[in-house]
């Protein structure tokens, strides 16, 4: 269900199935659960029929959220939840430190879903995101 209610434009909403809860699109780290769910496949599974199957998805995915990243910098990229619930006695970090790092650690997943399918051209141009951004 999480792929069927991807747009064409890329954006997620933050609940699946997308019915009257939630937003779109998604807080970056919500949205994040749907590469990271390709990439568990993969790497726990060796599920790479998936991977095949949605890297499209996966792709507009990620072009979608890095076309939100404002011109001030990915350290201020929008987020509605952030990390709710930290350990104790830490703090909550900013929401859009978590944005942040959900979305540079989509890129690296979808990466190296890209590596493994060997489309080498693709995993060299999200390796060349995840570079321009950390």
């Amino acid at each position: 269900q999480l792929m069927k209610d991807e747009l064409i434009n890329g954006s997620l909403p933050d609940v699946v199935p997308y019915y009257r809860y939630g937003r779109r699109p998604s807080d970056p780290a919500w949205g994040a659960a749907y590469p990271q769910t390709i990439w568990v496949l993969y790497k726990q599974y060796g599920d790479l029929k998936t991977a095949q199957e949605q890297f499209e998805g996966l792709l507009m995915y990620i072009n979608f959220m890095v076309s939100k990243i404002p011109s001030s910098g990915i350290g201020d990229l929008y987020g509605s939840y952030g990390d709710w619930v930290p350990p104790p006695p830490m703090k909550k970090v900013k929401i859009s430190f978590t944005s942040a790092f959900s979305l540079l650690l989509s890129i690296k997943q979808v990466q190296e879903i890209a590596v493994a399918l060997k489309d080498t051209d693709t995993a060299t141009k999200l390796d060349s995101m995840y570079k321009q951004y950390t």
